[in-house]
């Protein structure tokens, strides 16, 4: 899930955008664990972020935005607006049975 994330991360035009994947804190339903895949981002514009979230919840089953906190960084070369910050998916996901 991870690749597949930073691949349409990549195909939204963002750079430069590693997931690190963990469990979520929360004691989760017997049988499931919440997966938690954050992302720091660099100075990135909005539309290729917000085309990025939201193809990642359209084309991964389950996904979740949990987190989505971003503060104006420095602008473009053509004076636009970049943003830095960061984003949470969850996902639950079964356990492999022992």
């Amino acid at each position: 899930i991870v690749g597949k994330i930073e691949t349409l991360a990549r195909d939204a035009g963002l750079e430069g955008v590693t997931l690190a994947e963990s469990d979520d804190s929360r004691t989760p339903p017997e049988n499931y664990r919440r997966r938690k895949y954050s992302a720091t981002l660099q100075p990135q514009e909005a539309e290729p972020l917000l085309t990025w979230i939201n193809r990642a919840l359209a084309d991964i089953p389950g996904l979740e935005l949990s987190s989505l906190e971003v503060q104006p960084g420095m602008k473009t070369l053509e004076g636009k607006p970049r943003f830095i910050g960061s984003v949470v998916f969850t996902r639950w996901e079964r356990r492999n049975a022992p």
